[in-house]
């Protein structure tokens, strides 16, 4: 990966939007960053003058590409914390984050579930051609079909 050293910080965050640079890989519709992240939100440092600040790199995509003020906090809404893909972040208030959080896990716990309801259909249904074919070939009847 290329060096961002003696980029502005906008250009910074435009260099690692871009998936071709490899500090993201495309997951879906998410962008996650493959850099270092902090209770799995990505987290960047900056130099300017030999200071050296560090940021929270959805806050500040979220700032810089959706305007986000400083006394907002970033919320996904695709639920992935190493997301940084603009369209997936929004400014918001902490109570808003909190609520959009809990309404995102309440419908992935349903997905969840009916993915598992899913899986035991599948099985269900192999292991009933199984018997079928089984009986069908026990019996001296033709299986095809």
């Amino acid at each position: 990966m290329m060096s961002t050293k003696g980029m502005s910080l906008e250009e910074k965050v435009d260099w690692w939007l871009d998936p071709d640079n490899g500090a993201v890989v495309k997951q879906g519709c998410c962008l996650i960053w493959q850099g270092r992240k902090r209770y799995g939100y990505p987290e960047i440092s900056h130099q300017v003058d030999g200071v050296r600040t560090w940021y929270r790199l959805h806050r500040l995509v979220c700032r810089l590409k959706k305007g986000m003020s400083d006394d907002q906090v970033a919320m996904h809404n695709c639920g992935e914390r190493a997301c940084i893909n603009p369209d997936h972040l929004d400014g918001g208030t902490q109570s808003e984050n909190i609520r959009e959080r809990h309404r995102y896990h309440r419908v992935k716990d349903a997905l969840d579930c009916l993915e598992t309801e899913a899986e035991y259909l599948r099985a269900l249904a192999t292991q009933r051609e199984h018997e079928r074919r089984f009986l069908l070939e026990r019996f001296g009847r033709n299986v095809s079909g």
